[in-house]
């Protein structure tokens, strides 16, 4: 299981939503890998749009941080990378350093 298919449960429905609206269409005309990134940015987009109806600010933090997200996650699978074989919590911790580390990198573009 790479880092991209091991997101926590509570995040299910939305994830099929996306699923469904962005992944399954465009796995089709498109290769795994970009459909899997333009997934995460569609995901990004969709919470910055939230962020920006709530804070009335436009900021594309979110957005740019699903994305980095995503290209490890594509990077990650690439490089064959299984996190299935170690246990849950694991691979709980390798996906909060995946996001910290996305975070940081991405940080700046905070206000």
């Amino acid at each position: 299981m790479s880092v991209a298919q091991s997101s926590p449960p509570h995040r299910a429905v939305v994830e099929h939503l996306v699923r469904q609206a962005v992944y399954a269409r465009l796995g089709r005309p498109l290769p795994r890998a970009a459909a899997a990134l333009v997934t995460f940015t569609a995901s990004g987009l969709a919470h910055n749009l939230l962020a920006v109806a709530l804070s009335r600010r436009v900021n594309p933090f979110v957005t740019v941080w699903f994305t980095l997200y995503g290209v490890v996650a594509v990077v990650g699978e690439a490089l064959g990378m299984d996190l299935s074989r170690f246990p849950g919590p694991a691979r709980v911790a390798v996906n909060l350093a995946y996001l910290a580390g996305c975070y940081l990198l991405v940080s700046p573009l905070l206000p």
